[in-house]
């Protein structure tokens, strides 16, 4: 105690001219209530002024004589001790004062009791939940599908310092090997480019060559496709020098018009360049396709190529072709030819091309060709080994029959080539450009037994990212198409993937953290009312649960006498006989489970050992292991040959804590289990398991209101599909079902502050800044900024200025940037240069 505060000084407060001691006043938003009237050396003061004062009580010796002051003085050792013995009934009264106010309750327990005065308990935590993936045995003699049940346990592989957490399967699951990792397409279709003079076929054993003939064919049944007409018809005028017929000719043929598309090409080879490093071999013609782009043909070569019977006979003897083979019937149209010699190779149903012209051959494989102007292109319908005697020739023939009719009389037997003997080639598929994105997903190869609403984990090196990182994703099948080869998904993939490295996983069910134990609770006493258990394993876990105003259900199932009794939320409201119990937890994580009196809920019936419970053990953030920890099977089905998280488990939630519980108390009685306005969304969003903020606004959409909420975990991280479906659930059993409501994350922004601080001299200045750093990170972090909040350099000031040992603040930069959106949140950034201080001199 100085000397200016010694009451037995003269001249202190506490002499004569000491004024009465004021009462505490308590302005609104005060962080704790000041209830106390005085210290302990207060306390001492005022007694010792009223020692010379007129005793309170008549006859009472008067103290006036008793001038003495000094500390050693019995009278005064007494003072001093009752003065003490106030000082701590003063600090007790301010600590009570302060838990009975929900604002300023320090105490656990004080806000569980305040908020238990309006209905509302305390929120137990939730459990995280993973999505498992289950690998099948695929060697030989392993069954085709595999059933694997619910509560299937699996453990997590921990980390250093850390503990392994149990998972369980929340539903059964049917699994099957074919779709234990199944690859998506990453090839696409070669297709025809107009244009186009190389193809990629499959394989290096193509036996092709250059000067080999190469049919695409489009139809099962080509047309024959002539040069254009306007040019056959000039060489009819050349015959018939007819003036007025030449007219009408020249009018037919304007306007001049580009030829079409064909529906089949005919190319021969200029080059084949087999690449054993891809295993495809490249054939490359000189005309360019006049083909329409993207279309898919069939590819042909066609092996034999051969001369028509009567092709080296006189001049004289040789007519057309199409009299070579019928005898002038008229318009009859060729259905056959005899090639000139035996073809047995060559079999009804393949391919043969027609060319009225010829090919003259280099050296070297190379090729320069003299090509006819009259293609045709037809489908065998039976082949005939013959001989034959005509134009003064005889010898053995290939009589080939089409399938379709075509007009030959341009096809001169001395120029007319047959290309035959087809063998279907596969062009080579190219990489797929496009990425897997979007709604749709199109695999491999066709998979049974898919179907709508089934699971998927999406894995993959996203687009845009550095090429090796593997990232997983969940998506739910919303329909099957093609056979099971395309998947169309409720919700479009949230990233892009390489085809090459992306693999969809099907075996795929939702697991939850928690442990089950059987635990025998005790023996019923229908004599007592009140009955209650505390389970003696902690912490229970909670589930996620859209169906509770809470999002969150216990897993606990209570058994009396082998009858399954319901849980409530409180036994206020029961009749006398309703079989139902209610769960309190205590401020140190454990549970009791609290029966009826006869009156509200029924009490329990006597018995020996006869309730029961069944619960699981594990809650909290603990549970959120990363990606690919949850790998050893504890309960292994027969079949399964292993299991994985691809993703990290989420949407934990720790035990309400106490600014959570002191905001979302008193909501409880705004939303009384409906939700109407706009504060109502938010209060039921922040009070949802695993929402550590939310902020609910109006927007319009161009038709009507929409209200949009935006979200958070109690991670800090934004609101993933799983919860937004679970909040949108729960919300859709308490509004208006004609109210659209929208739910999605929100924007994370970072600021950065330099600042030049003047420090005490007294102090260490590294202490001191680190002060001031740990009071930024407090103030401008997750847990106390609001979304849309800016931040000004007056409030940034102000919290550096709050650190003890702080002289001022000197403001060199505040790098902000715009003012945040409303689904923006503005947080001070995390890296250790975010904050430079810099200690200033003057």
């Amino acid at each position: 105690m100085s000397e200016q505060d010694d009451p037995r000084t003269p001249g202190s407060c506490c002499s004569e001219t000491a004024g009465a001691p004021e009462r505490p006043r308590n302005p609104p938003q005060l962080p704790a209530l000041r209830y106390r009237f005085g210290t302990q050396a207060a306390f001492l003061r005022r007694m010792i002024e009223r020692l010379p004062r007129p005793a309170p009580v008549a006859g009472a010796p008067r103290l006036s004589a008793l001038t003495t002051r000094a500390a050693d003085d019995p009278s005064i050792a007494l003072l001093d001790a009752c003065a003490a013995v106030a000082d701590v009934l003063c600090f007790y009264q301010e600590r009570i004062a302060n838990e009975g106010f929900l604002r300023t309750a320090a105490e656990r327990r004080s806000v569980l009791e305040l908020a238990r005065s309006v209905g509302y308990e305390l929120g137990p935590g939730v459990a995280a939940s993973a999505w498992l993936a289950f690998e099948v045995e695929t060697a030989a003699g392993a069954p085709a599908s595999v059933d694997v049940p619910r509560g299937t346990r699996v453990q997590s592989v921990p980390g250093p310092g850390q503990k392994p957490q149990t998972f369980e399967t929340s539903e059964p699951l049917v699994a099957r090997p074919e779709w234990n990792a199944m690859p998506v397409r990453a090839t696409t279709a070669w297709r025809l480019e107009a244009g186009g003079v190389q193809l990629r076929l499959q394989g290096l054993s193509t036996g092709l060559q250059a000067g080999d003939g190469l049919l695409l064919a489009a139809e099962r049944q080509p047309k024959v496709e002539l040069e254009p007409r306007e040019l056959r018809l000039r060489r009819e005028l050349e015959l018939r020098k007819e003036p007025e017929f030449r007219k009408v000719l020249e009018l037919r043929k304007q306007p001049e018009r580009r030829k079409e598309p064909e529906e089949w090409e005919f190319r021969i080879l200029s080059r084949v360049e087999p690449r054993p490093a891809d295993n495809v071999t490249v054939v490359a013609w000189r005309e360019p396709l006049r083909w329409r782009t993207g279309a898919v043909a069939t590819v042909y070569a066609l092996r034999q190529r051969a001369s028509v019977f009567g092709h080296n006979a006189r001049k004289a003897d040789l007519p057309e072709l199409a009299a070579a083979v019928r005898a002038n019937q008229g318009n009859a149209q060729v259905k056959a030819v005899d090639l000139d010699g035996a073809f047995a190779q060559i079999q009804a149903g393949s391919w043969m091309v027609l060319s009225a012209g010829h090919v003259a051959f280099k050296e070297k494989s190379s090729v320069r060709r003299r090509y006819g102007r009259f293609l045709h292109a037809a489908q065998l319908r039976r082949v005939e080994l013959l001989s034959r005697a005509d134009y003064g020739l005889s010898g053995k023939v290939t009589s080939l029959h089409f399938r379709s009719a075509g007009d030959l009389s341009d096809f001169q037997v001395r120029y007319t080539t047959v290309y035959a003997q087809s063998e279907e080639l596969v062009p080579a598929e190219l990489p797929a450009s496009a990425l897997v994105r979007g709604t749709a997903i199109e695999l491999a190869e066709p998979r049974s037994g898919l179907r709508a609403g089934q699971h998927l984990i999406v894995s993959g090196v996203p687009s845009g990212g550095d090429g090796e990182t593997v990232e997983s994703e969940h998506a739910v099948v919303a329909q099957v198409e093609r056979g099971g080869r395309v998947l169309r998904l409720e919700r479009a993939l949230q990233r892009a993937y390489v085809p090459a490295t992306t693999r969809v996983r099907a075996n795929v069910t939702r697991a939850t953290h928690g442990e089950s134990v059987a635990e025998v609770l005790g023996s019923g006493d229908a004599s007592q009312a009140h009955q209650s258990f505390v389970l003696r394993r902690a912490p229970l876990t909670f589930v996620e649960d859209p169906a509770s105003a809470r999002g969150s259900a216990s897993t606990l199932e209570l058994r009396v006498d082998g009858v399954r009794w319901t849980e409530t939320p409180s036994l206020h409201d029961l009749d006398a006989v309703r079989a139902s119990y209610a769960l309190r937890n205590a401020d140190d994580g454990r549970t009791t489970v609290q029966f009826g009196d006869g009156r509200n809920g029924a009490r329990l019936p006597s018995g020996v050992e006869n309730v029961r419970a069944t619960y699981r053990v594990g809650l909290g953030p603990e549970g959120e292991v990363a990606a690919g920890k949850l790998t050893l099977l504890q309960t292994r089905p027969a079949g399964i040959r292993g299991v994985t998280n691809p993703i990290a488990a989420s949407g934990a939630g720790s035990p309400e804590v106490l600014e959570r519980a002191r905001a979302n108390a008193p909501r409880s009685v705004l939303t009384l289990d409906r939700v109407v306005s706009l504060r109502d969304y938010e209060a039921f969003a922040r009070g949802f398991a695993g929402i550590g903020k939310a902020q609910a606004v109006a927007l319009w959409s161009g038709e009507r209101r929409v209200v949009h909420i935006t979200a958070a975990l109690e991670n800090g991280r934004p609101i993933d599909e799983d919860k937004k479906r679970a909040l949108l659930a729960g919300l859709a059993r308490h509004r208006d079902p004609d109210q659209q409501v929208l739910v999605d994350g929100f924007t994370e922004r970072r600021f950065r502050i330099h600042a030049r601080v003047g420090v005490d001299p007294r102090l260490r200045a590294e202490q001191v800044l680190a002060g001031v750093r740990a009071r930024l990170r407090e103030a401008f972090g997750f847990a106390r900024r609001e979304f849309g909040q800016p931040v000004s350099a007056a409030e940034a000031i102000a919290v550096m200025q709050s650190e003890p040992g702080v002289l001022f603040v000197h403001l060199e930069s505040l790098s902000t940037g715009p003012a945040p959106g409303r689904s923006e949140l503005l947080l001070l950034d995390e890296s250790e240069d975010a904050v430079r201080l810099e200690v200033a001199t003057a």
